[in-house]
């Protein structure tokens, strides 16, 4: 009996530490407008390769980011047109080579739909490989209507910034 009980507390401390892990690793839930009512919102989830500087020309990086840096921010916006101001920065392996990738003060327009899951994230599709070997291709943003980033083809819209 005396040995059960350091399995149970062994168990809890452990469900403990792995639920502390899980909330560390989600992403910052802001929400634009609190008297928004639900059915006329949008869920948009900005990946950590962005990094939203304004939305509809107001400054919001100090409310999102807190000084903390790059982070998936997850974002209760109205719905309806949009205009966002951000900084993209991200980094492509392929093989032994990397490639650093981004643009600050990028600004794009989109009409997010009410009530719709969205995904602002960074897209990079290899174009020019010489047999396995990536040797350049295509990176920028693209928003997915889902919260999770999928390939360019799947993208709702897209933005090409940069060729590598």
């Amino acid at each position: 009996m005396f040995r059960g009980k350091y399995v149970l507390l062994a168990v809890i401390v452990v469900l403990l530490l792995s639920g502390c892990t899980f909330n560390l690793t989600s992403g910052k839930k802001v929400v634009y407008d609190p008297n928004l009512p639900k059915k006329e919102g949008t869920q948009v989830t900005f990946g950590q390769s962005i990094q939203v500087q304004q939305y509809n020309g107001i400054d919001v990086v100090d409310e999102w980011y807190k000084n903390r840096g790059r982070r998936e921010v997850i974002a209760t916006l109205p719905g309806g047109s949009s205009t966002i101001l951000l900084n993209w920065s991200a980094a492509y392996t392929s093989g032994t080579r990397r490639w650093e990738l981004g643009r600050n003060n990028v600004e794009f327009q989109y009409a997010f739909e009410p009530r719709k899951k969205y995904f602002v994230g960074t897209y990079v599709e290899e174009k020019k490989t010489l047999g396995l070997i990536t040797t350049g291709g295509e990176a920028g943003i693209a928003i997915w209507a889902k919260d999770k980033p999928g390939k360019k083809s799947n993208a709702v819209k897209y933005w090409a910034l940069q060729d590598f």
